[in-house]
């Protein structure tokens, strides 16, 4: 089930027992009330846009440097190692 359905289902139960509990019923709209979604916006991007001669030099440096672990890779072109990773295996180009 998800948030906006446990909620809906909350708001019914809360009007079933409002009669007979209502301070019961009024804590089950309140606590249906909580329940939504936080708002769209994002973190700004603290990566490095990648690019085809971005990944180019991720290849590069990686063979240079064949024992270097991929997260190091990363810290040194300010990418995540899944970016790393990706550049090495020839995906995403």
């Amino acid at each position: 089930m998800k948030l906006p359905e446990v909620a809906t289902r909350m708001r019914k139960i809360g009007e079933l027992i409002q009669t007979n509990h209502p301070v019961e019923s009024n804590e089950l709209f309140e606590l249906a009330s909580e329940i939504k979604r936080r708002s769209g916006a994002r973190a700004p991007a603290a990566s490095t846009k990648v690019t085809p001669e971005l990944y180019e030099e991720i290849r590069e440096f990686a063979e240079a440097n064949p024992t270097m672990p991929h997260q190091d890779i990363a810290v040194v072109f300010n990418v995540n190692h899944g970016r790393v990773s990706e550049a090495i295996n020839g995906k995403r180009v």
